[in-house]
């Protein structure tokens, strides 16, 4: 199993605890396939196993669709692999990484998320996993859309309100007095003028 800090040495990025939740579901998958790495249909298959895989629940687009797929293409290995150490990323699992943070800075997140690691599975573009949504009658860039579509809703429920975050600045005992005035009067100022000319003081 990959503890959260050795992804992050690994991949010098923060990993979100949903990332490091998918990357261990895809080693579990890969073993339970007697594969002794982990690759891009690995990823898939952890990224449709996760809480955040919205996109293909809609799409009708499930786990065991995918698992199926990588038996179809891939087959099993023939030998039991163990769970002493983790498993080593092919080429183009680590390349999906490291295109996923890519795309959580073009997001300007600051940690690598499921749908980062999806995004960077759809730019990658020439892995396994491309070739089996491709089998699955999904269009690359259609993926792609959905996914940062999902991402945004999620990015608005999450995003609290800025007043809010202000006034509970502002409410907070242990706050510098100085900036506590300064910033009651910033406060004034800005709902001065949100308000009507007619209701101004």
């Amino acid at each position: 199993m990959f503890r959260k800090e050795v992804l992050e040495a690994q991949f010098e990025f923060p990993f979100g605890d949903g990332s490091v939740n998918l990357v261990n579901t895809a080693e579990e998958e890969a073993r339970k396939f007697r594969h002794n790495y982990l690759g891009t249909e690995h990823l898939l298959l952890g990224y449709t196993s996760v809480e955040t895989s919205n996109l293909f629940n809609k799409l009708g687009i499930d786990t065991d669709r995918v698992r199926g797929a990588i038996e179809f293409i891939v087959g099993r290995g023939d030998k039991v692999v163990t769970s002493e150490e983790d498993l080593s990323f092919t080429p183009r699992g680590r390349e999906t990484i490291r295109l996923g943070i890519i795309e959580a800075k073009q997001l300007d997140d600051k940690s690598l998320e499921p749908d980062h690691i999806m995004l960077g599975l759809v730019r990658e573009g020439e892995g396994i996993a491309a070739g089996i949504l491709e089998q699955l009658g999904l269009n690359l860039n259609k993926v792609r859309k959905g996914v940062i579509e999902i991402h945004h809703k999620q990015a608005e429920i999450r995003k609290p309100d800025s007043l809010d975050i202000l006034r509970a600045f502002l409410s907070d005992p242990n706050q510098d007095q100085a900036k506590q005035i300064y910033l009651n009067g910033v406060l004034n100022n800005l709902t001065g003028l949100l308000l009507p000319p007619s209701e101004r003081k």
